[in-house]
């Protein structure tokens, strides 16, 4: 986990730049995104993002905006919010990778 996040966090902005030149979504899966990357930027460290209660609720709403919760009797579901957040923010304290500034 601590090589994916490493990743992410070193190659953040190419991540995002595929992401916007796919157009493989629009819509609330776009909205949600956008917000929450520009949030992320403002932020700083992956670990201020996880600080901020809108950051993780604007990252929740984008991954339900992605389809990755679905009502009624399927597979494809998200935890609780609380269960997301207290996990990352779990993890937040023993990851030093979490600190770093993008």
């Amino acid at each position: 986990m601590d090589l994916r996040v490493k990743d992410l966090n070193d190659n953040f902005a190419a991540y995002v730049r595929v992401f916007g030149d796919s157009n493989n979504f629009s819509g609330p899966s776009v909205c949600f995104c956008q917000k929450a990357v520009r949030l992320r930027r403002r932020l700083g460290r992956v670990a201020d993002a996880i600080d901020s209660d809108d950051f993780i609720d604007l990252a929740y709403a984008t991954l339900t905006a992605w389809g990755m919760h679905r009502m009624g009797p399927t597979k494809t579901k998200l935890r609780e919010l609380s269960d997301i957040t207290g996990n990352l923010r779990q993890r937040q304290t023993r990851s030093p990778l979490l600190r770093w500034k993008v």
